[in-house]
């Protein structure tokens, strides 16, 4: 339920009906996210499988920053030295 919730544009819920301690039925419920709750699914939806469980269960860690390449960080210093140049 926890990656249908992740991955769809809807989210989903059961809980059980109980009579004394017997599930006697079950209650479902879906509803239409808001924009940002699906536009954030959409994006899950996009990147890799790998880590997906860790991402959704919230436990991934980053071992390091994405860090700009050797070519981006010359380009800026060249660009902050020269701000009239084109290059």
């Amino acid at each position: 339920m926890a990656e249908i919730n992740a991955l769809a544009p809807f989210s989903v819920g059961i809980l059980p009906t109980k009579t004394g301690k017997r599930v006697t039925g079950i209650l479902l419920s879906w509803y239409m996210k808001d924009k940002e709750e699906a536009d954030a699914a959409w994006k899950e939806v996009g990147r890799s499988k790998i880590g997906r469980k860790q991402r959704i269960a919230g436990t991934a860690e980053m071992v390091l920053e994405p860090m700009p390449s050797i070519n981006r960080i010359v380009r800026k210093d060249r660009m902050s030295r020269d701000p009239n140049s084109s290059h």
